[in-house]
């Protein structure tokens, strides 16, 4: 699993610890999945549940899973209680896994959600998280497919002297920097790119323009080049932009951007999903710096 360094400009508690929790949370992951595993494989099935402690975070499990009719109970009396938490927080119409595929699905769906509150507080602060996030596919996307090793940052929004700046997304691998971009619409549309500030979207029977993507891509790169200069820190960068369901059509793409569509979309991803290697401490660094130009917006806790 992809780890979510930062939100938007939610505090993370990677921001105290780049050199800590990435580690630490790959340690939980696999004790947490072990753990769920033995007792499914026993014939009793525990929620996986975590909870914040002053010197980190450590997983703990919860009751059995309750019978329908109790949690249906359950649900009501906590949406009562608090009205403000969204049902999918608290998803209490799971049945026990018959698979093991389903049981990592399971699992891969409750750390999901670990991961939100691990982008989105700490110890003493939080901040408000909106709970789309629970469906944002992009986030899953990058948070269940990919390496535990893999840090992104979602849609940071950088602090930059006076200027507050948002940017595309972020993946820090062990040995490059990627700035993404999708492209998004319906099936089979085509893309036609162009050097101007608008780009054709064509689909059946439907044209309209759309924004130049490569822009948005071109200033988080800058953005990133310019952290990394200020910090005497050499790393690759790549731009990449994705339509997985569409075409792009562009001969000849400008330097340092990288162009996945549907026709090769799964070997790319099949690529990085094998990707193996252990966190580095460049890797950290690159992240550290990142992090160090994030803004933060944040409640203390009650």
């Amino acid at each position: 699993m992809g780890q979510i360094i930062k939100i938007y400009d939610y505090i993370s508690r990677y921001e105290q610890d780049i050199y800590n929790y990435p580690a630490r949370f790959i340690t939980l992951k696999r004790r947490q999945w072990e753990r769920l595993k033995e007792n499914w494989e026993s014939g009793y099935f525990y929620t996986v549940q975590w909870e914040t402690t002053e010197d980190g975070f450590e997983g703990i499990e919860s009751e059995e899973l309750k019978s329908p009719f109790q949690r249906l109970t359950e649900r009501i009396w906590k949406r009562n209680r608090n009205k403000k938490m969204k049902d999918e927080y608290d998803d209490f119409t799971r049945v026990k896994p018959d698979t093991i595929q389903e049981l990592k699905s399971f699992f891969l769906d409750e750390i999901f959600q670990v991961q939100l509150s691990w982008a989105s507080s700490t110890f003493d602060q939080k901040s408000f998280i909106d709970t789309s996030f629970l469906k944002e596919w992009q986030l899953k996307f990058f948070a269940q497919r990919f390496p535990d090793t893999f840090l992104f940052l979602y849609k940071p929004v950088f602090q930059l002297k006076k200027a507050r700046v948002e940017a595309e997304t972020i993946l820090v691998t062990p040995a490059e920097i990627f700035c993404f971009t999708f492209l998004e619409d319906e099936r089979d549309s085509v893309y036609i790119a162009s050097e101007e500030r608008f780009w054709e979207m064509r689909a059946y029977q439907r044209r309209k323009r759309i924004i130049n993507p490569t822009l948005a891509l071109n200033r988080t790169a800058r953005i990133i080049d310019s952290i990394l200069q200020s910090q005497n820190i050499e790393f690759p960068i790549t731009k990449i932009l994705i339509a997985r369901d569409g075409y792009i059509d562009d001969p000849s793409p400008p330097y340092g951007l990288k162009i996945v569509d549907k026709r090769d979309f799964d070997q790319w991803f099949q690529s990085l999903r094998s990707y193996r290697s252990p966190l580095k401490r460049d890797q950290l660094k690159v992240a550290d710096s990142l992090l160090s130009f994030c803004l933060t917006q944040a409640a203390m806790r009650s």
